[in-house]
Order: C-alpha cells, then sequence, then structure tokens
C-alpha cells in the first residue's frame, strides 16, 4: 500500500501488506516505518514488484 502519511503506514500494517511510503505528498516527513520510501513516482517500480513478492501474513498458498 502507498501513501504519504504514517497513518497510511500504520494501515498497511495492520492489514498485513507492505507500506511504501511517498516522499511527495501531504504528510511526508512523518512517515514512520515504512517498509519502502521513494522520492518520485517511477522510482515505486521496484519496491512494489518487490512487495508484491513477499508472502503475505495470513495468505492462502
Amino acid at each position: 500500500m502507498a501513501g504519504d502519511t504514517a497513518g497510511d503506514v500504520d494501515a498497511a500494517h495492520r492489514n498485513g501488506a507492505a507500506a511504501l511510503g511517498v516522499t511527495w505528498g501531504y504528510g511526508a516527513d512523518s512517515l514512520g516505518e515504512a517498509d519502502f520510501t521513494v522520492d518520485a513516482p517511477p522510482a515505486a517500480d521496484a519496491p512494489c514488484a518487490a512487495a508484491a513478492r513477499r508472502p503475505r501474513p495470513g495468505a492462502r498458498a
């Protein structure tokens, strides 16, 4: 899940998703514990691909 606030990061983690913090948004100065942080939209490609390959807690095989 991508977001620009610590609340977005927390929501991602509460729902078992990786958190991609984007630094160009409203609350970018408070991203908290994002799994990945990117500075421009094209830079999100690699972290999104990596997160998509991760097993999710509770996901069925």
